[in-house]
């Protein structure tokens, strides 16, 4: 992973502001203040906002809000804004679906993926609110259906 242009080190600690990104063979975990737990996969472009929002331009982020305050970790995304409600769930930001191979398939990009393995989450933009509960996923397409 690199930050700032530079390698991260094993427990080094990220700064507000900070550019997070890693390649195709990398991904990392970054322990939160409170205990939760950020998990970066492969190819994600995303910036450290402060210790409780992170800004996802790019990829996949995994959040384990652990036992922090629901709707304490905010993820940022160019498609709307991921609140957790006291939960472990996934965002993919800029995500390729391939299709499952039938007559007239094609690949669908899809903007803005969540998946929730537990609690909740919602999807804040453009002036609504959408909420997912535990084994869900939401899907926020470019045409503002979810």
């Amino acid at each position: 992973m690199e930050i700032a242009g530079g390698r991260a080190a094993v427990g080094q600690t990220i700064a507000a502001g900070t550019p997070i990104r890693t390649d195709g063979t990398s991904r990392a975990t970054v322990t939160l203040s409170d205990g939760g737990e950020l998990r970066i996969d492969t190819d994600t472009v995303a910036t450290l906002v402060d210790a409780r929002t992170i800004h996802l331009e790019r990829g996949g982020v995994y959040l384990d809000s652990g036992a922090s305050t629901p709707g304490s970790f905010t993820v940022r995304t160019a498609s709307g804004t991921v609140r957790d409600i006291g939960t472990r769930f996934e965002v993919r930001a800029g995500l390729l679906r391939q299709g499952s191979g039938g007559q007239g398939d094609r690949d669908l990009r899809v903007p803005l993926s969540i998946k929730v393995r537990d609690g909740a989450i919602q999807l804040e933009r453009a002036g609504r609110i959408d909420r997912a509960p535990q084994g869900t996923e939401l899907v926020a397409r470019a045409d503002g259906t979810v």
